[in-house]
């Protein structure tokens, strides 16, 4: 099948399963940096709102060889997972009162939003936009999410410094900031893997004499062998790992920390996701971090999630992020 015909197997075989009363809708969702997506959603029992689920990876996969079938029953099953988080009372989105207190904002970028940005509110910051979404849920499993558009702006009456007000006082609070040693994650990411691979395989590593602080200090001896030490690097997320990089606007986060390390702090735009927090020193120096970022952002990060390709600069003695 060519990706036309794919989509209309999905849809078929979806409301074959699920019934002529269902609405299976495919259309085009347009995501950060412009990147559009084939979403399907599924309404039924006169729902108006349903999870999206994106078809484009599942074409991928069913090019490589996965059964569609395999692929309907999937679909079915995250709609099944997460049809029942999406329980809301519509009437509410109408009211800026109702919906003000689980306003968020995140990070993205300007020139490559152009599409995105013509739609939505926002606040222009250097070359990227503050824009804002409604968290329906947030639980430690992730977030369901709406974006905040100029249409809503018009039906609330609102302005987008009310939509940065609210956002400015929830997001610290909804999205908890995690800031930790880059050494430490690659650490606990080592230690997972290995002990999650001794326990798929107990025969083999029945009779190994590994106990978990051995491998926690293996790993440890690893990433001290593997890392330039010279370059000190924190990692700047929310507890979700979700839209991270807007915690750089977080009120004394990045304050605090550069009083800390008694520095200025080169911030790498890891993705929209997370940055990547360097204290300023003579080990190195902005133009290494940029070709750095840029080399990333190019082999190893999803187009819709790449933030920036240059490194921000936190002046401690300003207290302003610049470029």
């Amino acid at each position: 099948m060519n990706y036309e015909q794919f989509q209309g197997y999905v849809k078929e075989n979806v409301t074959r399963v699920l019934g002529e009363e269902c609405r299976v809708i495919i259309r085009k969702v347009l995501k950060n940096n412009d990147v559009e997506l084939d979403g399907l959603t599924i309404y039924e029992n006169g729902s108006i709102i349903s999870p999206t689920i994106y078809l484009n990876e599942y074409y991928e996969e069913y090019g490589q060889g996965r059964p569609p079938g395999n692929i309907i029953a999937e679909i079915l099953d995250l709609y099944d997972v997460h049809k029942d988080k999406m329980d809301f009372d519509v009437d509410i989105f109408k009211d800026f009162d109702k919906v003000k207190d689980k306003i968020v904002y995140k990070l993205i970028n300007a020139v490559q939003n152009n599409k995105l940005l013509s739609d939505v509110p926002f606040i222009p910051l250097l070359d990227l936009a503050v824009v804002f979404y409604y968290i329906f849920d947030s639980t430690e499993s992730g977030n369901s999410t709406a974006m905040i558009h100029n249409s809503h702006l018009e039906l609330w009456n609102a302005q987008v410094e009310d939509l940065y007000e609210a956002a400015v006082r929830n997001t610290p609070d909804i999205l908890e900031y995690d800031l930790r040693n880059m050494d430490e994650i690659i650490r606990e990411m080592l230690v997972a893997d290995v002990w999650n691979s001794t326990e798929e395989n107990e025969e083999f590593w029945s009779d190994a004499p590994y106990d978990r602080a051995e491998v926690e200090k293996a790993a440890a001896d690893m990433i001290s062998d593997i890392r330039d030490h010279s370059i000190q690097m924190y990692v700047l997320t929310n507890k979700h790992r979700m839209n991270g990089a807007a915690c750089i606007l977080y009120d004394g986060v990045l304050q605090e920390f550069a009083s800390n390390k008694g520095n200025d702090l080169y911030i790498l735009p890891s993705s929209i996701h997370e940055v990547i927090l360097v204290p300023a020193g003579d080990d190195v120096t902005k133009e290494q971090l940029d070709s750095m970022v840029c080399e990333v952002n190019q082999s190893d990060v999803e187009d819709g999630d790449i933030l920036s390709d240059h490194v921000y600069i936190y002046r401690r003695d300003t207290g302003r992020i610049c470029m």
